[in-house]
């Protein structure tokens, strides 16, 4: 009847997983390689501290669901209109 059984729980914590490891990604090429905005690496570092914070101290369950499709959407915008050197649209 409903969505959660054994499959349920294994999918969520491949989401979460993935969502947290595209985030550092983008963190790593702005901040480290200069790829990306660096605005946009501030930002991406924001999920992966917060759902580690909410997870392992508050113990709250699925906070991920929330962080991450905002991230999501802002980093779309950031990646998509702004210019970057991994797009080769970066100012020389």
């Amino acid at each position: 009847m409903g969505s959660d059984g054994p499959g349920h729980a294994r999918l969520t914590e491949l989401t979460t997983t993935r969502g947290a490891v595209a985030a550092r990604v983008v963190a790593w090429l702005s901040l480290r390689d200069r790829l990306v905005s660096r605005w946009l690496g501030l930002v991406s570092l924001i999920p992966p501290v917060a759902v580690l914070f909410m997870s392992g101290v508050l113990s709250i369950a699925g906070f991920p669901g929330i962080v991450g499709p905002i991230w999501l959407i802002v980093a779309f915008a950031g990646l998509s209109l702004g210019r970057h050197g991994i797009l080769g649209t970066a100012k020389a």
